[in-house]
């Protein structure tokens, strides 16, 4: 609009200025078409320039797959095109960037399901041979059912922790009464194993979600029992830290290399190679879902000796979930 305007403008400076001077009419036609044609071409040059432009924009904005950089654009003609690009190139590196996160959360993902695919195999095959017995064990198979039960709980609950859906319930809980439950669901490894169970005055209440706390519970009382060949398993209060719930062994406890790691995905250490029954996951699970808590999860251990691990409950939970 701005070029037809100025068009007009020069055709009647031309005008006049032919009338005033009485230049032939001849002439005057020849000058008028020939800026007619000189701001044609600029209009047209102008108008293929934007809608290249815009094809680079569409292209960009469909695929979103190519990182924007400026020479996309060309050099900038003004201070408001150069913000264009430069929001256009902020916005190509916070896709770029979103990208290579659900990329890595696919992969973490599937790593996840692969290793909890084998893990699951272990204990289908151990009660497959059970049931091939003359004489059915039912201890051991109520073991091996237990083991199924739990990585199908803890593939739910990582499922549940990477969609979001976690259904949190804070509420003031009795510490004792969620230990108690925990242990319910883990009674048949004891009763296996023959381990002691040292219970402590755990007479406290804590502001928690109980269904996932019960779940973490489970997750380190199992890890106990597998790596504790004799001995007890002991279940206090932390007489140092306040709500400091305390769950210690006797086994066969960390290297103080892999101690670091143990919480880490798919990190399974020593012990876990050795045991060939580790995958990395539990404990893993463990300090994501007390993260998501607003509580917090430690280990300290000793080879030959056992292992203590601290779970933190006097962390205020984060409630704008």
């Amino acid at each position: 609009m701005k070029k037809v305007m100025v068009a007009l403008m020069l055709l009647l400076i031309e005008s006049l200025l032919f009338y005033l001077y009485a230049i032939p009419t001849e002439a005057w036609a020849y000058s008028s078409v020939f800026i007619i044609l000189i701001f044609g071409g600029w209009t047209g040059i102008d108008e293929i320039r934007k809608r290249k432009k815009c094809e680079q924009l569409k292209t960009i904005r469909k695929e979103a797959e190519v990182y924007l950089e400026m020479e996309h654009f060309g050099k900038p003609e003004d201070a408001v095109e150069r913000e264009y690009q430069n929001l256009a190139e902020l916005l190509g590196r916070q896709w770029e960037n979103a990208k290579q996160e659900a990329s890595c959360q696919i992969s973490e993902a599937n790593r996840y399901y692969i290793r909890w695919s084998h893990q699951i195999k272990t204990p289908i095959a151990a009660l497959r041979l059970l049931l091939e017995e003359e004489e059915l064990d039912r201890s051991a198979m109520a073991g091996e059912v237990y083991r199924i039960e739990q990585y199908v709980e803890a593939a739910l609950q990582y499922q549940r922790l990477e969609s979001g859906q976690k259904d949190l319930v804070f509420d003031h809980y009795s510490l004792e009464m969620i230990v108690k439950k925990a242990l319910k669901k883990t009674g048949v490894l004891f009763r296996q194993t023959r381990l002691a169970l040292e219970l402590g005055d755990l007479q406290t209440d804590v502001l928690t979600d109980e269904k996932w706390l019960i779940f973490v519970l489970e997750q380190v009382l199992t890890n106990a029992v597998k790596y504790t060949q004799k001995g007890k398993i002991s279940i206090y209060l932390d007489s140092e830290k306040e709500k400091t719930l305390v769950v210690e062994d006797t086994g066969m406890g960390i290297r103080p290399e892999d101690l670091p790691r143990i919480f880490e995905w798919g990190y399974t250490g020593y012990n876990g190679r050795i045991k060939n029954r580790a995958t990395g996951i539990g404990l893993a699970l463990c300090r994501q879902t007390m993260e998501m808590l607003g509580h917090r999860i430690s280990a300290k251990s000793e080879p030959g000796k056992g292992t203590c691990i601290y779970l933190d409950l006097a962390v205020d939970p984060v409630l704008d979930y």
